[in-house]
């Protein structure tokens, strides 16, 4: 597991560079840009991270790929992860710098699960109703989760709005299972009280 600490002390450093410098967007465009790069070449990706393979190494393969690609400020990046041997970071500096810069530009970002896929319109509506609820710009990820069998589930990193079928269903399982108990806690303890009110009896 990557340890919080060491990203967020990037991130930090980068936000405030890339804000100084008016680049926000560009720099997080770089950030999602080398990820994409990263993910559709794994084995490029392995040999970044390898802490085997020499360093200089490392940095002529980053500007044969990215040199005139990105920013400077996102390739010496790049350079710096290297040199510290922090290139496994680079995922988590990424998500956590575009939470800091959509925080910035007062952009929430929420996840919406469904069992088929939202039109444009639908989109739309939760977008904006979801703005309402939040007082901020919605960014919806929508995916498709027919294990919910209906309704929606919205998230985001803290909490979870659970209005699936799954859910309802799950919770009336579980009524209707407590009912049961408390009804036959219910019977049983009748039972004694009605024992014990016939020994009273006998002994009167």
């Amino acid at each position: 597991m990557v340890n919080q600490v060491l990203p967020l002390k990037y991130a930090n450093a980068l936000f405030l560079v890339a804000k100084n410098s008016g680049k926000l967007k560009q720099i997080e465009n770089d950030l999602g840009f080398i990820i994409k790069i990263f993910k559709e070449n794994p084995e490029f990706e392995k040999v970044i991270n390898h802490p085997g393979i020499n360093k200089e190494n490392k940095k002529q393969m980053i500007k044969e790929i990215f040199m005139d690609k990105i920013n400077s400020v996102s390739f010496n990046l790049l350079f710096l992860l290297i040199e510290k041997n922090r290139e496994n970071l680079l995922s988590k500096i990424y998500e956590i710098f575009t939470e800091k810069v959509n925080e910035y530009e007062g952009i929430k970002k929420l996840t919406i699960e469904t069992v088929t896929l939202l039109s444009r319109a639908e989109k739309q509506y939760f977008s904006r109703e979801l703005g309402k609820i939040f007082n901020k710009k919605i960014y919806l990820d929508a995916k498709v989760n027919q294990g919910i069998l209906g309704g929606i589930i919205i998230r985001d990193k803290m909490t979870m709005i659970d209005a699936s079928m799954k859910h309802f269903l799950t919770s009336l399982k579980n009524f209707i299972k407590d009912t049961k108990v408390k009804k036959e806690r219910k019977k049983i303890k009748d039972i004694k009280n009605k024992k014990s009110k016939n020994r009273r009896k006998k002994c009167r």
